[in-house]
């Protein structure tokens, strides 16, 4: 068990020129550049919570009462949250410069079109992981609804399902999160990979306003990103 330092960007401050028609618009995209932050940071936490807990459950093991091992669980279903939020958040963040034609030239916008692209290459089952977590208790409110949601073929993880009718909860198998919805099994790594690649994509995103920063802390480079440590525990290389 160890903490990792993660360096996390600040989300940025705008400032073009001329800008005073747009600036209810401008305000909106920096605040929807911090719930990308905070986000991230909840995913960490997520992560944080997540890997200390396993090492709790391992080590009381024995307890008769080791709700411990729930909170791996609380952990996981959290995280999947938290990148649902992230993405419609950047869906919202590549929708919003239709109020900011004067921001939308200063912004890379094929740079945040793949990066986009990036972050639902990797979490590409995250919106019906969301649905899952959200609506747990739906999925099998009804005969209809089982038979609708229920696994039928499935061999994955040493779990083998053949020509049948299974519900399943929340499972995890080598920290992969999986959970029913539409006779399949959706999730996400959770893990300090997955914490990672969220922090990478969320610093690209960022630096495709680079044209448009304001840092007034930086007085070399005032287009510059400020970053400040996230430290997160984890049992896992990264």
């Amino acid at each position: 068990m160890q903490y990792i330092m993660l360096q996390m960007p600040y989300a940025p401050r705008i400032r073009i020129e001329n800008s005073e028609k747009e600036l209810e618009g401008i305000l909106h995209i920096e605040h929807l550049l911090g719930n990308l932050q905070r986000f991230v940071e909840n995913f960490g936490s997520a992560i944080t919570l997540y890997e200390g807990s396993k090492l709790a459950s391992n080590t009381d093991s024995h307890s008769e009462n080791n709700f411990v091992s729930g909170w791996i669980f609380v952990a996981a279903r959290d995280g999947a949250m938290s990148l649902y939020h992230f993405s419609k958040t950047l869906d919202a963040l590549r929708a919003s410069f239709k109020n900011t034609p004067l921001l939308k030239n200063h912004v890379n916008h094929e740079m945040l079109r793949e990066t986009s692209k990036e972050f639902h290459k990797f979490f590409n089952e995250i919106d019906k992981t969301r649905h899952a977590v959200a609506h747990a208790a739906e999925l099998t409110k009804s005969l209809e609804d089982v038979e609708k949601n229920a696994i039928r073929n499935y061999d994955s993880g040493g779990i083998k399902i053949e020509n049948s009718k299974v519900i399943i909860g929340d499972i995890l198998m080598d920290d992969n999160f999986r959970t029913m919805i539409e006779g399949h099994l959706r999730g996400y790594s959770v893990n300090a990979q997955s914490l990672f690649h969220i922090n990478e994509i969320l610093t690209k995103i960022y630096h495709c306003f680079s044209k448009c920063i304001y840092n007034p802390f930086n007085r070399n480079d005032p287009h510059a990103l400020e970053f400040r440590e996230f430290n997160f525990l984890t049992q896992s290389d990264h």
